[in-house]
């Protein structure tokens, strides 16, 4: 069965208990005071009992009501209740969900938690004055599903219109009140927004409630002369600006609780619980996407989880995360000795999301001060430019290394073909001889991620060496390549060699190795790294071809070239 939640809201701490033991067995009740409601955090409720005394309070959320003290033929249940009366009045009143339940539905989004107060404050005074309001926040903030909510409180049509489709036809809005909502308009040209200036200065809209989103500041594009004034300040009559939830938490756990409830709901599945592990992992979690990342992430965790009590280690933050499979006793990264790369685990996005956040912001603020001091610091013309340019390479190198980071989080589910060897070997022989490019092998996996993969691991094995001592690759039978690294140079081998020998540096292996052992095993490769003398040498075997004749007459000879 499932339990609904209620909401108890009076100033009488025995009332308040009382109502929680009653019905604590069959439903999620959370009680508070009059005087607290305003300030408290709850997720979206089915039913609130409340006092008589606030039938008139703005501060209630949408959902069914059950007045105490009130008149039983209006929805009223006596403060000298019996708990079978108590109950009985309960599950009629769940059943029978007044009209206003039906805007509850749609309006949840415009209270606590998915607003904070300010927004909230001004989301209720568009609401009550229809004047224009526009919704600024990062993607994946909840503009469009604050727009659609506050439209389906008034109703009427709804209208969407972009920069190809600036505004409805004047005969669609009739004399009807309508919702005009205009997406991105922070992205319209110049003739775009004039269209929807004039529109909205015409008689055809005066029947419109009209909604703007952005995500870029457009006080500051109008500053900047790139946004029509006339239509500035017809959109922003009302302005609320929603907080990305890196800035919010403290409210992520209740937010949440809220969405996982209702995606439960969608899916037919009994609501969950988190465990404290598992609320600190996503208050602490950067949600890049902000609430869409976060819906997309527990409606997946949700859809194929097992149980109900979630834990830190059951969120699927990456779709493909659920693709790869190794079967018991055939693990797809291994070492010599047996120490396999720490680094390549469910954790590893997770990460690598962080590492990015963290460098981002900077990299802005660094690309600034560098242009701050080339015209304050620096007076030789020579050093000057040297400083740019250095600073502009080591920014850039920075923002490669981020957006490498990045397109390995979101590597879809491998699609495997038959392809060349030497086509996936890219900046492994960039700088040297070419020998494998004539060498007839041919291996079955995702080109695209094979290549990033084996990029990777190049230019970690490579690090540090000089172009005359290069990395040298060879071809073994069966699907094997081999990639060895010079002896003599430290700074390459020391790490490697401890990894290989007594698993000391597992904690240090380098992101790149890391990177490419988690994408060749995706894509059903193996790899190993061993160590002969002073020579360390990373063995990645891609998986056998179909045609076991046929693949041994092709790739039954050994190749080497240098790199």
């Amino acid at each position: 069965m499932t339990k609904h939640r209620i909401l108890v809201v009076d100033d009488s701490p025995a009332m308040r208990e009382t109502l929680c033991v009653l019905l604590a067995g069959a439903h999620h009740v959370h009680a508070v005071s009059a005087a607290d409601l305003g300030a408290a955090q709850f997720p979206p409720c089915d039913l609130t009992i409340a006092a008589e005394s606030l039938q008139n309070s703005s501060l209630l959320p949408p959902a069914a009501r059950l007045w105490l003290g009130g008149d039983p033929d209006r929805g009223g249940l006596s403060r000298r209740f019996t708990p079978t009366e108590l109950r009985r009045r309960v599950t009629e009143a769940l059943r029978a969900e007044p009209v206003e339940v039906a805007t509850a539905r749609s309006d949840w989004r415009l209270r606590s938690p998915f607003l904070d107060l300010p927004a909230q404050a001004v989301v209720d005074r568009a609401c009550a004055t229809s004047l224009a309001l526009h919704i600024a926040g990062e993607p994946g903030s909840g503009k469009h599903a604050v727009a659609r909510a506050i439209h389906q409180r008034g109703g009427g049509p709804f209208h969407v219109c972009d920069a190809d489709k600036p505004a409805p036809a004047p005969e669609e809005i009739r004399s009807r009140p309508a919702t005009l909502l205009a997406i991105g308009v922070e992205r319209w040209p110049s003739e775009s927004q004039r269209s929807l200036a004039e529109f909205l200065a015409s008689p055809a809209a005066r029947n419109l409630r009209v909604i703007s989103t952005a995500t870029e500041d457009l006080a500051e594009l109008l500053d900047r002369r790139l946004f029509l004034p006339d239509l500035y300040y017809r959109l922003t009559l009302l302005e609320v600006r929603l907080r990305p939830l890196r800035e919010r938490p403290g409210e992520v756990p209740t937010i949440a609780a809220a969405l996982a409830d209702e995606i439960s709901d969608r899916l037919g599945r009994a609501r969950p619980t988190f465990t404290d592990a598992a609320l600190q992992r996503l208050s602490r979690y950067l949600w890049f996407g902000n609430l869409a990342e976060m819906e997309a992430v527990l409606t997946r965790t949700l859809a194929l989880a097992e149980q109900t009590v979630i834990d830190a280690g059951d969120f699927l933050f990456d779709g493909s995360a659920i693709a790869p499979t190794v079967a018991a006793g055939d693990p797809a990264i291994t070492v010599a000795n047996g120490v396999a790369p720490q680094a390549v685990s469910g954790n590893l996005n997770l990460l690598i999301h962080e590492l990015a956040h963290e460098f981002k912001n900077p990299l802005v603020t660094i690309k600034t001060f560098t242009q701050h001091c080339q015209h304050t610091l620096l007076q030789a013309e020579p050093d000057e430019m040297r400083f740019a340019e250095m600073t502009d390479r080591a920014v850039d190198q920075m923002d490669r290394t981020l957006e490498n980071l990045l397109a390995f989080t979101r590597m879809p589910r491998p699609q495997p073909r038959d392809v060349p060897l030497h086509s996936l070997l890219g900046n492994l022989t960039a700088n040297g001889s070419n020998d494998l490019r004539g060498a007839p092998v041919t291996v079955r996996v995702d080109p695209e991620q094979t290549s990033y993969a084996l990029d990777n691991l190049g230019r970690a094995l490579a690090r540090g060496l000089p172009a005359d001592q290069p990395l040298r690759l060879r071809f073994a039978p069966p699907e094997t390549l081999l990639c060895e690294v010079p002896p003599g140079f430290e700074s390459t081998n020391d790490t490697l060699n401890k990894l290989v020998g007594d698993g000391e540096a597992a904690s240090e292996m380098p992101l790149g190795i890391a990177i490419a052992s988690a994408v060749l095993e995706r894509n059903g490769a193996e790899l190993r790294l061993e160590r002969d003398g002073d020579t360390t040498t990373a063995m990645i075997r891609f998986p056998v071809v179909v045609n076991e004749e046929e693949g041994q007459k092709r790739n039954g000879t050994s190749q080497s070239i240098d790199r």
